[in-house]
């Protein structure tokens, strides 16, 4: 069985063609999720945490408190807050 290079070019095109559908719906989902989650923050806190100053750590550590205190808050009424 031989694949003609015309039937090879139109295989590559239709997988091209999926794969940009599939990265525009990936884009419309992860843009719907809304803000990041605070373990994300926590995460890239400690892969970029060497690279700040002591300054920048204190911030962050105190944004990540503040976060956090804010999902407690939540959990414990079972209401999100409103913005």
């Amino acid at each position: 069985m031989d694949i003609s290079s015309e039937t090879l070019a139109l295989i590559f095109v239709i997988l091209f063609m999926v794969l940009v559908f599939i990265g525009i719906i990936y884009a419309i989902v992860s843009k719907n999720k809304g803000r990041s989650s605070p373990i994300n923050s926590v995460t890239f806190f400690g892969a970029t945490s060497q690279f700040q100053g002591i300054e920048q750590k204190a911030a962050v550590e105190h944004v990540l408190e503040v976060q956090a205190d804010k999902k407690m808050e939540e959990q414990e009424s079972g209401e999100p807050d409103e913005k």
